[in-house]
């Protein structure tokens, strides 16, 4: 869905640039994000080798940095918005900086794709030129609580399994939180430390446990991390 969603917004703007038509990538390449923005270029560069649409000459990815700041997000925008090879404006990460590209695009005419889970207010009300692929934070958290409980069951063990990245604090406390208000089965929670290479304790006590689900909250690069350990270790 996202990559058809890409194409078709890409087909509906091509007519406006002058030679191969440019979609602006803007992510926080440096700072503390800087990781959660590699996965997310990993991400354009993957779909670009793999979806037939996007291999063509007429189209190219540009990869800028916002640096995590709303006025240097704004400032791009703003020079890439003059560049009439420039079609689309592409990402929504952080949401400060999410915000200040949007503004831009709204009043210059630029399409914006919001591929982040990025704040609701991004795209909240009447939005000409700004769209989103990820639903908003509380609707996806409302749909996943509605899918476990008919898939799993609500009176059934599920573990919560947090980074300690203060990063993830929040959405970590809203899982808990939402989970104390409809899940009536045992939740238990853990903790690994962010960036670790070693689940292997960690796996160990959820096996001991045997959940009937585990939610993951932490950055991508983690996540994948434990996901390989779990196929290593067959659990």
């Amino acid at each position: 869905m996202r990559l058809l969603t890409i194409t078709l917004l890409l087909t509906l703007n091509a007519e406006a640039s002058v030679g191969p038509a440019t979609v602006a990538v803007i992510l926080p390449l440096t700072g503390p994000d800087a990781e959660v923005a590699r996965n997310m270029r990993a991400a354009v560069e993957l779909a670009r080798e793999t979806l037939p649409a996007l291999q063509t000459d007429r189209l190219d990815f540009a990869f800028l940095d916002n640096y995590a700041c709303p006025d240097s997000a704004r400032a791009t925008a703003e020079r890439l918005a003059d560049q009439p090879e420039v079609v689309a404006f592409f990402a929504g990460f952080p949401d400060r900086c999410g915000a200040a590209v949007k503004e831009v695009a709204e009043r210059r005419g630029v399409p914006y794709l919001i591929v982040a889970s990025s704040a609701d207010a991004l795209t909240l009300g009447y939005n000409r030129y700004t769209f989103r692929l990820s639903p908003p934070s509380s609707e996806l958290r409302d749909g996943i609580f509605a899918w476990a409980a008919t898939v799993v069951g609500v009176r059934r063990p599920v573990a919560v399994t947090a980074s300690d990245d203060p990063r993830f604090s929040d959405e970590t406390g809203e899982l808990l939180s939402g989970l104390a208000k409809v899940w009536k089965g045992k939740v238990t929670t853990h903790t690994f430390a962010a960036g670790t290479d070693d689940f292997c304790s960690l796996l160990d006590e959820l096996s001991r446990e045997e959940p009937t689900l585990v939610w993951l909250v932490g950055s991508e690069g983690d996540i994948g991390r434990f996901l390989v350990q779990c196929r290593e270790t067959g659990w």
